[in-house]
């Protein structure tokens, strides 16, 4: 595993309206005040399953909220950037990883809070060893592959990340057959 230096440079989000018009406004990510009441930004989550159907789940820095849970790779999307490539760039930013941005499926779209959440799934077309992954600073601290047993398990520890189970549930059709290539 190699570490990377964080990247402290300021993050710009499009602001957008509930129909996912951008308002042609932006927002500094931690910014006082927050978005306001009707304002929201992209986020995306990416479940990355291996060949073999194991999924790969990052573990959070314990600085962060929800610190040393276990997740899928998610993050905001930045000022100019579509959806999709703002998942391939987070996965690259987090894990040192390059996933297809055409091999992503887009499961859905959740509204929470002041976000607006595209959750995709891609399968790598290639086996990986977590010891060759790179964490990016401040935000990963680990990975490890998981089969669909090993998720319930680490779910029923209280280990993976309030969202993960809620978002298996909605999307839980899709994500099985990811689950069941092996």
């Amino acid at each position: 595993m190699k570490e990377r230096m964080e990247d402290n440079q300021m993050e710009l989000w499009d602001v957008y309206n509930e129909k996912r018009e951008k308002t042609g406004r932006t927002h500094v990510r931690g910014s006082v005040p927050p978005l306001a009441e009707g304002d929201y930004h992209i986020v995306i989550d990416v479940w990355t399953f291996l060949p073999d159907g194991r999924l790969l789940l990052s573990q959070r820095d314990p600085a962060k909220p929800s610190g040393l849970l276990w997740e899928s790779t998610g993050g905001s999307i930045t000022t100019g950037e579509s959806s999709r490539i703002g998942a391939v760039r987070e996965v690259e930013e987090e894990l040192g990883l390059f996933i297809n941005p055409d091999e992503l499926v887009l499961l859905g779209e959740i509204i929470r809070n002041d976000s607006l959440i595209d959750v995709y799934a891609t399968q790598l077309p290639q086996m990986i060893d977590v010891s060759d992954l790179s964490y990016q600073v401040g935000e990963v601290i680990d990975a490890q592959l998981v089969t669909k047993e090993q998720f319930f398990e680490l779910a029923e520890e209280g280990v993976l990340t309030k969202n993960m189970l809620t978002r298996y549930e909605l999307y839980k059709n899709v994500l099985d057959t990811f689950f069941e290539k092996n």
